[in-house]
C-alpha cells in the first residue's frame, strides 16, 4: 500500500521502498505490490524474488485514456483542450519540462523505468531487452484474453479468477474512450 494512501505510488516519481506503508514489523516485505507506479532498479531490489508483470498498451487506446485522466494536470493536455487538438499536432503541445508532461510523450517507456524523451532507436532495444529480463509475463492490452492464459498458468490462477478479471473489466470499458481510440488507430 503506498504510504500517502492513494492508488498511486507518488506518481510521477519513480518507486522507491519509502514510498510503502510500513508493516508493523519492520523486516518484513510485501509479498504483492499491485499498483500504479513508475518502475525502478530499487523496485526489482525490493521485490528480488517476486513474479513480474506488466501491461503494454496499444498507443492510441492509452493516449486517449491518458488524456481523459490526466487532463487537468498536464499543461500540454489542458492547452490542447481535446484528444483530436493533441493528436493533430503533438509537437506544439509537448513540453519536457513541464509537471506530468512526462505523460504526453512515450509514458509507457516513462512507466517503465525508462527515458521518455529519447528519440535513440538502439536505447530503446536496449529497454526491450531489459524488460524481457525484468518480467516475468508482458501482457498486451490488444491481445489480453491471450495474455490472461499465460497469467493463468503463471500464477495458477482458477477459471473462476479468470472469469471475475474479464467481467470486472469489461464493467470498466468507457464506450467514447473505445470509440475514439478505435477511430486512431
Amino acid at each position: 500500500m503506498p504510504r500517502n494512501n492513494g492508488g498511486r505510488f507518488f506518481t510521477p516519481e519513480p518507486f522507491r521502498p519509502d514510498m510503502v506503508r510500513p508493516f508493523f514489523n519492520e523486516d518484513q516485505k510485501p509479498n504483492v505490490v499491485a499498483s500504479h507506479f513508475v518502475a525502478s532498479e530499487e523496485l526489482f531490489d525490493y521485490i528480488p524474488d517476486a513474479f513480474t508483470f506488466t501491461i503494454l498498451k496499444s498507443l492510441p487506446s492509452l493516449y486517449v485514456s491518458t488524456f481523459d485522466y490526466l487532463k487537468n494536470l498536464t499543461t500540454a493536455f489542458a492547452t490542447a483542450k481535446n484528444i483530436d487538438n493533441f493528436y493533430s499536432t503533438p509537437e506544439v503541445f509537448f513540453n519536457p519540462g513541464t509537471p506530468f508532461n512526462v505523460y504526453t510523450r512515450n509514458h509507457m517507456a516513462y512507466n517503465l523505468g525508462f527515458d521518455s524523451n529519447s528519440t535513440d532507436s538502439e536505447y530503446f532495444q536496449k529497454a526491450i531487452e531489459r524488460i524481457e529480463n525484468r518480467f516475468d509475463v508482458v501482457l498486451i492490452s490488444d491481445y489480453f484474453f491471450e495474455s490472461l492464459i499465460l497469467l493463468q498458468d503463471n500464477l495458477r490462477l482458477t477459471h473462476d479468477e479468470v472469469v471475475t478479471l474479464i467481467s470486472v473489466l469489461k464493467k470498466s470499458k468507457n464506450p467514447e474512450r473505445e470509440r475514439v481510440a478505435s477511430s486512431k488507430s
